[in-house]
């Protein structure tokens, strides 16, 4: 049997080596796994699920738990396909690959695929930090303007966010400048303990407000534009897909890595739920975009502000790191520190501030991401490539037969990206421009508020 390059390889080396990488004792455990993906995954779509029960009422809580269990399921195949990329191509065993996802892609379809991949990517990530940018400014608005309400200081003394978003777009333009996420580890952890603190803190304001409050409440009803923006919603925050290969990597044993992604979603959803269910209970369909806005916690909620101001603060440059060095990759820009890395990641961030000041709504563009781009990567791409690598019959690895019963489960996957993934897309554009919720870009005349 030959490699790629025509050199022999023996089917025992093979073997061997493919355990010996699986079995990485220094590796991370389930749980460790489990806690990445949490940490990944949980962030400021949280705070907008209330919000997405209001637009799908009641149903939206079992949307909720459907959304988690079939993305799961792609996570899960999507895992399958890299041990399959292993083991059709030995090399990728102990070569650091940068973007799994993009090699899962091109070794399924072809060398074309790669460029698919990172288009969905990077507007995943790109539409992140947009949303993350806004929602830091926002909370970091209410937090100073309460204050000034507090200490009956002067109205010219508050900040308009407009102003906020500029201010922090700058601020994070040098913070890009880091060349990857290793160069500011403590980070990554500084989010996730802010969101884990936030959403304890969230549902104790909800058990605070919620005797009195649930007695005010009313719930609406639904229809097809609102669910199609529940659904984007609830699909963002369950985006992120398409990083797991990585944390898959890092495992003491590879294959355990499905047991990783069944605890890490079963843990998001005692986290999503209690606020998802709490948040619509007590606040009925006038649930906001951002929950907080719809309680008067006092200093709870100053509390929560600046938790999760800072956790987006981090959170933005942990998304734009990845974005910034998939795109260098296509314009043959240096990993090393240079002045044209600096330039264009400067540029990227001031794309970004235009952005967020041409639709300063973090909602609106939240529920496009899940909508357009978290579909195509966890319920299109994943299926397809786990049914081409299932099909390949390369080097020791042969074909696998892929059950009925599965592949009608690969076709319903695929089914739900396509379709609901056009409809949301195309409701959640239209939510964008419609004129009774339209919000004028910073930039308009009058609109400096």
């Amino acid at each position: 049997m030959t490699n790629e390059d025509g050199s022999l390889r023996s089917s025992q080396t093979t073997v061997n080596s493919l355990t010996a990488l699986q079995q990485n004792k220094h590796g991370l455990s389930i749980i460790g796994a489990a806690v990445f993906i949490i940490g990944e995954m949980a962030g400021s779509g949280i705070l907008a699920l209330p919000n997405a029960v209001a637009n799908a009422s009641w149903s939206g809580i079992a949307l909720i738990v459907f959304c988690a269990l079939i993305s799961a399921h792609a996570s899960v195949y999507l895992a399958e396909c890299w041990l399959m990329v292993e083991d059709k191509w030995p090399e990728y065993q102990s070569k650091a690959t940068r973007n799994p996802f993009s090699v899962i892609g091109v070794k399924a379809v072809g060398p074309w695929m790669r460029y698919v991949c990172s288009f969905f990517m990077d507007v995943q990530l790109f539409g992140v930090c947009v949303v993350f940018l806004i929602f830091c400014s926002q909370l970091t608005k209410d937090l100073w303007n309460s204050f000034i309400d507090a200490y009956s200081y002067s109205e010219e003394y508050k900040i308009s966010l407009c102003t906020l978003i500029i201010a922090f777009g700058l601020i994070l333009i040098p913070l890009s400048f880091f060349g990857s996420p290793q160069d500011f580890p403590l980070v990554a952890y500084g989010a996730m303990l802010c969101t884990m603190i936030s959403c304890v803190l969230v549902i104790f304001v909800f058990l605070g407000e919620g005797p009195q409050k649930i007695k005010e409440a009313e719930y609406g009803d639904t229809n097809l534009t609102k669910y199609a923006i529940a659904f984007g919603t609830i699909l963002f925050v369950y985006g992120g897909t398409c990083t797991f290969p990585t944390f898959q990597n890092d495992m003491a044993n590879k294959k355990n890595f499905p047991k990783a992604v069944y605890l890490g979603f079963t843990g998001m959803l005692l986290i999503y739920l209690p606020i998802a269910i709490g948040g619509y209970a007590i606040y009925g369909k006038d649930s906001k975009e951002n929950i907080l806005e719809n309680t008067d916690a006092g200093l709870v909620k100053t509390i929560i502000n600046f938790l999760m101001a800072f956790h987006l603060f981090c959170a933005y440059l942990i998304c734009l790191n990845p974005l910034n060095l998939d795109i260098e990759n296509y314009i043959k820009i240096k990993h090393s520190f240079n002045w044209m890395r600096c330039l264009y990641r400067a540029c990227m961030t001031l794309s970004i501030i235009f952005v967020a000041l041409s639709i300063p709504r973090f909602g609106k563009i939240l529920a496009f991401v899940g909508a357009f781009s978290v579909t195509a990567v966890a319920y299109v791409l994943t299926p397809l490539f786990y049914i081409k690598l299932c099909g390949m019959d390369v080097g020791n690895s042969p074909k696998r037969q892929i059950p009925v019963y599965r592949r009608l489960y690969l076709a319903f996957l695929i089914l739900i990206g396509v379709l609901g993934g056009i409809i949301s897309t195309y409701f959640s554009l239209a939510d964008i421009v419609k004129p009774d919720t339209f919000e004028p870009p910073c930039y308009a005349a009058g609109c400096w508020h």
